[in-house]
């Protein structure tokens, strides 16, 4: 089987276990720029050396050679790499490099994996025990949302939201109508894990009974069923630039001397649940994470005598604990 380098990489991508196009993309784009090094550096016609057995054309010149791409020219590539990205960055081209040439082993185009003997960067993660709010903190973030401005259902809807729920900011502002489950205390919403179901309780229920009826939400929208509307661009939702931009006016007003973020809140709200008496697996299901470590990364352990002092004088998660497990068969 031969297969020149662009036919290559795109057989592989059409492998890729992932339906995110942005993904695949990402990746082809990492296998072209390496493609690119070895056509550069080799004097290689572009596009059109083989793989199979590493054969290649030559420039200005008629005759075919062999040049095999060994660990050597991975190691240079890399080296290039560190010199220029971040550490995840370099893991990630790494990665990509090594599954490629996975493939091509698989194909019997390739004899070994030419990347299987080069080890990624030790990556050292941000702290994020910092980024969350107190409890006095998300009473003045909430009274700063509903005294901002004349849009107050839609401002103190949307940072209840986050604070409440275990939804994402990009999947919030994607909400219409529809999406909506007052009955059940559900919102079902779109985004980055798939369509997913998230548990209202009684006050953001209350919340979003108020904004479904808002003529301020109406008279923005211009007739479209989004529940997060901007103002400034009539017609449209709320962006998530917008919406961040939002948080940290309110925050501003509310005395808040933190950078906050939308995920600020959703850390806190998991840290919320484990000061109620929620087990990890238990936030992990609410949160509908795969992989235990992402919860893990959002819980920060409080000592036990703090955490019922911390519910029982929170004014946002009053009862949390009764009313989730209540519900819990539908989260």
């Amino acid at each position: 089987m031969k297969l020149n380098a662009e036919g290559s990489v795109n057989l592989f991508t059409q492998t890729v276990r992932d339906n995110n196009p942005k993904l695949r993309a990402r990746k082809k784009r990492i296998l072209n720029d390496f493609c690119q090094f070895v056509e550069e550096t080799q004097q290689l016609c572009p596009g059109t050396w083989n793989f199979d057995k590493a054969i290649k054309v030559v420039y200005n010149e008629a005759s075919i050679y062999r040049m095999p791409i060994g660990t050597d020219t991975v190691r240079i590539y890399m080296s290039i790499i560190n010199k220029q990205r971040t550490p995840g960055v370099y893991n990630e081209i790494l990665y990509t490099l090594k599954q490629f040439f996975k493939y091509l082993v698989t194909q019997r185009i390739l004899a070994e994996n030419p990347a299987h003997e080069i080890e990624p960067k030790k990556v050292i993660k941000k702290d994020m025990s910092l980024e969350r709010l107190n409890t006095n903190e998300l009473a003045r973030l909430l009274v700063a949302a509903y005294e901002f401005d004349e849009h107050v259902t839609r401002n103190f809807t949307l940072v209840l939201a986050l604070l409440t729920t275990a939804t994402r900011i990009g999947e919030l502002v994607k909400l219409k109508e529809g999406n909506i489950q007052l009955e059940h205390h559900l919102i079902y919403a779109h985004g980055k894990s798939g369509h997913r179901r998230r548990l209202m309780t009684p006050g953001l229920m209350e919340s979003f009974e108020v904004i479904l009826d808002d003529p301020l939400r109406k008279e923005n929208l211009q007739g479209e069923k989004y529940i997060f509307y901007s103002h400034s661009q009539k017609g449209k939702p709320l962006s998530t630039n917008a919406a961040n931009k939002l948080l940290k006016a309110f925050a501003k007003n509310a005395g808040i001397e933190k950078n906050i973020t939308s995920y600020w809140l959703r850390r806190t709200f998991a840290t919320l649940l484990a000061d109620s008496g929620f087990n990890i697996a238990e936030i992990q299901k609410i949160y509908h994470h795969s992989n235990v470590k992402s919860t893990e990364a959002y819980v920060l352990a409080v000592e036990r005598k703090v955490l019922k002092a911390i519910v029982n004088e929170s004014p946002v998660v009053n009862r949390l604990e009764d009313f989730i497990r209540s519900k819990f068969t539908v989260v």
